[in-house]
């Protein structure tokens, strides 16, 4: 799959777009939504990059 790929097969386990899905159980959709998350800040950079740049 590639690390591409990660992002959108994690996201269709986490978002429902099919509809009539029972989900997953609570402890479940906790890391499933953390790992999303963290997906989706990757690009962002690291504290200390995004923090040199406000400096400047």
């Amino acid at each position: 799959m590639g690390q591409a790929g990660v992002s959108p097969y994690l996201r269709s386990l986490v978002f429902d777009e099919r509809g009539n899905r029972q989900g997953f159980p609570p402890d479940v959709s906790s890391e499933l939504f953390m790992l999303y998350g963290l997906l989706d800040h990757q690009d962002d950079g690291d504290v200390w990059t995004q923090s040199d740049q406000d400096i400047h």
